[in-house]
């Protein structure tokens, strides 16, 4: 305990170092300190801090309809903070907010070291395979996310209780033991509670653990079982009360949580394919196929079984196992379609899948190529990880991870037996290893395909590396496919430490990168905002740009920052559409919204790549009579809009209501001020991708 104490601290200190000692932190002004999101809980944490009530329709954000707090978040970990703040902070000194914020918000995300090293002891039964993937994760920074930027994100902070779920449940399942069942349901709503998209992750864990309980299922239907002996148990009876348990917490969870209950999270995908998977695989396990004798064997791997019956029970389990799971997959899929929750953001994230595998993993040149919403997902959500990344990430975790996942199923088959294994009997590995190696292949997969997922892998491959400890202490004397002889330690040990070393320098390297782009230019912006703008008056802004121009003005926004919501997504394709569009177009949407001043920065018509606003709005091509075009290098031909302050990087325009003349006093010395990232001469039209006038 004391070594996890120690890592812990460690831990929670190096985390908190990278932004309290980066020279762009300041320890009396949070102005721009937060970025998009981050930004909004950050305001909301600083509200509940201060003893203020949250409100329930906050028109801050999303202007003129607002946001409804209670869907959108539970905000329990702002609340926690708020309240930790209050009681102890004030009452012992005066620490600002915000740094206190971010030593709480470190030592809260890098809890996940205990549930980590909960499991791994108890899969691989070994302290030190507990100390050992602990340590493997608080060094790399695909699971600390050491940078050095303020980072509120509340999948960092939901992390440590999803791990601890995941322990409770396993180790439920192969322990038959109730108690540990109710903690995973206990913990399974407090996750989803602080993050609503945890269901994900459930629902991939319940779609594993499913696909390995049917396996055995599949040789246990043609298992003729011997006089007295118990029903068809391999997984079932300790297997279902976990999963049961789990499903009417995540439905529980979905009827009294407000957030959850506004994303249909009661009858969400888990749910129904973890309700299909118990009732399916508990009618099947008391279920004896009338098949004949020939294609039946005896129970127990220790009779040997004739060549000829080989190929029988191989194929017809094999056929057994495409069928029931298939069947449990349609019957989930058909409920969900039913109750109709949730379904179109599966099928969205089906798309975006075989998108991406379609492409192999590259977005295409041209943004026309994908569907509208699977754009912005890929774009703004779903990118790859770039090659320095990944590899700084978790560099030894990826080098460990095919080894860690090969050597339960090497141990396995070398304690059956090279003559069991000759005569046709099966290799089976305990339910909660086989499930970690699941999740591991997945989530290695996965990752490739999201970045954000290197959370999850880097938590999966970190417990499945206790595997080399097993290896070192358990196993003894290995099969020469190394030519280990009796001394697998010391080839094991070398190994974690290699890895150990390996996540050290790509923290050292990448750790403190991660800057909020164009702070000082924001923090200008900010200020500006706030001298020149009426303090009610709404703001038409990047989305990118909108929470924090939220929290540190005090302006009402147009756009809630949430992609992941599909009112979101529209909202932000009508604002791409309408900037570039005809300057008509934008003065009817910023009047039809109410937004009395409009934000533009450098890289909303200069960047043409992905990610930006002209791609992901599939304008790849526009012409000189565009908006964007105008506010960026015209602002004299616009009649709709009054430059107020310019910036190498931000521009602020005052949207002029209908009739109305712009302002014939010479414009302030800021709007007039020269950067060349603002002149047409500093691009060529190649550069710009503009249509040839006419």
């Amino acid at each position: 305990m004391l070594a996890l104490l120690v890592l812990w601290g460690g831990a929670t200190w190096f985390k908190a170092a990278r932004v309290l000692e980066n020279a762009k932190f300041s320890s009396s002004d949070d102005t721009a300190m937060f970025w998009g999101q981050d930004a909004v809980r950050y305001r909301y944490a600083k509200m509940l801090a201060a003893g203020m009530v949250l409100p329930a329709q906050d028109k801050a954000l999303g202007w003129p309809e607002g946001q409804d707090t209670r869907a959108a978040d539970s905000w329990v970990m702002e609340k926690l903070a708020a309240v930790a703040y209050r009681e102890v902070v004030l009452k012992t000194g005066a620490v600002p907010f915000h740094v206190f914020m971010w030593w709480w918000w470190s030592a809260l995300t890098t809890l996940a070291v205990w549930p980590i090293y909960a499991l791994s002891r108890r899969v691989w039964n070994q302290r030190l395979a507990g100390i050992a993937s602990a340590c493997l994760w608080a060094s790399a920074f695909g699971g600390l996310h050491a940078t050095a930027g303020l980072r509120l994100s509340v999948t960092d902070a939901a992390l440590p209780w999803l791990f601890l779920t995941v322990h409770f449940f396993v180790t439920a399942a192969g322990g038959r033991q109730l108690w540990r069942a109710l903690l995973a349901a206990g913990c399974c709503c407090w996750t989803l509670a602080i993050w609503p998209g945890a269901t994900w992750f459930l629902l991939l864990m319940m779609v594993l653990g499913a696909a390995i309980d049917f396996h055995h299922l599949s040789f246990d239907l043609v298992t003729e079982l011997r006089p007295g002996a118990t029903a068809r148990t391999i997984q079932g009876r300790s297997l279902y009360a976990p999963v049961a348990l789990l499903v009417l917490a995540i439905m529980g969870a979905g009827l009294t949580v407000p957030t959850l209950q506004a994303r249909g999270t009661a009858w969400s995908l888990p749910v129904c394919f973890g309700g299909a998977w118990v009732l399916l695989g508990g009618l099947l396990r008391v279920a004896r196929l009338p098949l004949p004798d020939r294609w039946r064997v005896t129970d127990g791997t220790a009779v040997l079984m004739p060549f000829e019956f080989r190929w029988r029970r191989r194929l017809i389990s094999i056929g057994l196992y495409a069928i029931t799971f298939g069947a449990l997959v349609a019957s989930a899929l058909a409920l969900q379609w039913w109750r109709g929750t949730q379904f179109s953001e599966f099928m969205l994230l089906v798309r975006l899948a075989a998108s991406k595998l379609a492409h192999f993993g590259q977005m295409p040149l041209l943004p026309y190529a994908l569907n509208d919403e699977v754009r912005l997902l890929w774009s703004l959500v779903a990118q790859n990880p770039a090659a320095t990344t990944w590899w700084l990430s978790a560099a030894g975790l990826i080098l460990l991870t095919p080894l860690a996942i090969a050597l339960p199923f090497i141990q396995a088959r070398h304690a059956v037996g090279a003559i069991a294994i000759a005569s046709g009997a099966r290799v089976t590995l305990p339910f909660e290893r086989a499930l970690l190696a699941a999740l591991a292949g997945s989530f290695s997969l996965l990752w490739l395909l999201a970045a954000r997922l290197d959370g999850c892998f880097a938590w999966a491959a970190a417990v499945m590396a206790g595997s080399l400890v097993d290896l070192a202490l358990n196993v003894g004397r290995y099969p020469p496919l190394w030519r280990l002889g009796n001394r697998p330690r010391f080839f094991a040990a070398f190994l974690l430490l290699t890895a150990l070393a390996a996540n050290l320098i790509g923290l050292r390297v990448y750790s403190g990168t991660d800057v909020p782009p164009h702070q000082s230019q924001l923090l200008a912006l900010v200020k500006q905002i706030r001298y020149r703008t009426e303090p009610d008056a709404p703001l038409a802004a990047p989305p990118q740009l909108s929470g924090t121009l939220a929290a540190d003005t005090g302006r009402p926004v147009l756009w809630r920052g949430d992609v992941l919501d599909g009112d979101n997504r529209a909202a932000l394709l009508e604002f791409n559409n309408a900037i570039f569009g005809s300057e008509a177009e934008l003065t009817a949407y910023c009047r039809h919204r109410g937004a009395r001043y409009l934000v533009v920065d450098v890289e909303t018509l200069t960047a043409v790549d992905s990610g930006r606003a002209r791609y992901d709005s599939n304008h790849p091509v526009v012409s000189e009579d565009c908006a964007a075009y105008r506010l960026h290098f015209a602002p004299e031909k616009l009649r709709s809009f009054q430059l107020v302050y310019t910036g190498p990087i931000y521009r602020l325009y005052r949207v002029l209501a209908a009739g109305e003349q712009a302002s014939p006093v010479a414009p302030t010395p800021l709007a007039e001020a020269y950067f060349p990232t603002w002149d047409r001469a500093n691009y060529s039209a190649d550069r710009l991708r503009l249509l040839p006038q006419k």
